[in-house]
């Protein structure tokens, strides 16, 4: 675990960063390690299947198994930052330092009190510190995603192809969980691709990222936009040419000329439904848009692209200035709103005829 961890105590910019730069507040918590790598939920789970489906017998060396479930929000940093071997009679001043890191505005004793009364909460906070070094600690709830969804991507001859090698497939490398660290412009970033497949066969490329959602896979068009996707596929990608820059020096094989193919998603239920695993591949336009900004076909609604993005983050490191984002201090406080079609006299003048 030690490169992943590497991985997360760096401080290069990465995706998801970007994408909380509307709220870039919380970009300066996350830079003063006040608060978890926004990365890091996500890789516990994507790690794990990861590690289930490619390489079982490592499992115990690196994940550990909660009886309890670490809580989400101001709670889970709460007990994320709490001190070893406290009980709910301690003084609150052993309380202070967690409540300050979780962020709360809610009194600190009803914050002692919601934590002493949610037992999940109780046994993760206990089962941290009876981790061993390096280990990874999993929920309960997370390991139950953990299990359901290899099944799931194993009894699809399709997606299981991408974790487990087949028979007379050929010269086929799989990559998973590769940190790579790049830069844009001047900006150093970081990318944690959860798979390249390189065929050294027919000279392709094949990134592709793992997405568990507690929504049916058939609903990820819709998550696709509402989480930025379209941008994570296109850093990944800016981070997959890094890396191939890198591999080439040492690399006899011309890397450089393989075709990297179309960023793709493995997207499977982290709870038992009835979908099966799909695979959902980026066209071009959406990386187009990932980079320097488009509009939503169905809401027309904009998303800035990483491109643009940087400029932003580039804006507030250098004026350190977060409490807001960049346009509202650029125009004294104040967002436009804009979120209708034009105004349609014809067709206002047809409907009202004969009022």
């Amino acid at each position: 675990m030690s490169n992943i961890k590497e991985y997360f105590d760096s401080k290069r910019v990465s995706n998801s960063l970007l994408g909380t730069i509307n709220n870039p507040r919380y970009i300066w918590l996350r830079e003063q390690g006040l608060i978890e790598d926004f990365d890091r939920p996500y890789f516990r789970i994507g790690s794990g299947i990861d590690c289930l489906l490619t390489d079982p017998d490592r499992w115990d060396e690196e994940f550990a198994i909660s009886e309890g479930n670490k809580p989400s929000g101001l709670l889970g940093k709460f007990v994320e930052a709490l001190p070893r071997y406290i009980n709910s009679k301690d003084d609150i001043s052993v309380y202070e330092d967690a409540y300050r890191v979780a962020g709360y505005k809610a009194n600190i004793e009803n914050v002692i009190r919601w934590f002493w009364e949610n037992e999940s909460a109780v046994k993760y906070y206990k089962d941290r510190f009876l981790v061993e070094s390096g280990k990874e600690l999993l929920g309960r709830e997370e390991f139950e995603a953990i299990k359901y969804a290899v099944e799931v991507i194993k009894e699809n001859e399709f997606t299981s192809f991408y974790f487990i090698p087949s028979e007379g497939e050929g010269n086929i490398e799989r990559l998973f969980q590769q940190a790579i660290y790049f830069q844009i412009g001047e900006v150093e970033c970081k990318g944690l691709l959860d798979g390249i497949l390189i065929n050294h066969d027919e000279k392709t490329i094949q990134p592709f990222d793992l997405k568990s959602t507690g929504k049916k896979v058939q609903e990820f068009p819709t998550s696709f936009t509402q989480f930025g996707y379209q941008r994570q596929a296109a850093f990944y990608l800016l981070a997959l040419n890094s890396f191939l820059q890198n591999r080439s020096e040492y690399d006899t094989r011309d890397i450089l000329n393989y075709t990297i193919l179309p960023f793709r998603f493995i997207v499977v239920e982290s709870k038992p439904g009835h979908s099966p695993a799909l695979i959902f591949q980026c066209s071009e336009n959406d990386i187009e848009c990932g980079l320097f900004g488009g509009y939503n076909k169905v809401t027309q609604q904009y998303h800035k692209g990483i491109y643009e993005l940087l400029e932003d983050y580039t804006w507030h490191k250098s004026t350190n200035q977060w409490l807001m984002p960049r346009e509202a201090y650029q125009n004294e406080g104040v967002l436009q709103l804009d979120v209708f079609y034009p105004f349609d006299y014809r067709k206002d003048r047809e409907y009202n005829q004969g009022y």
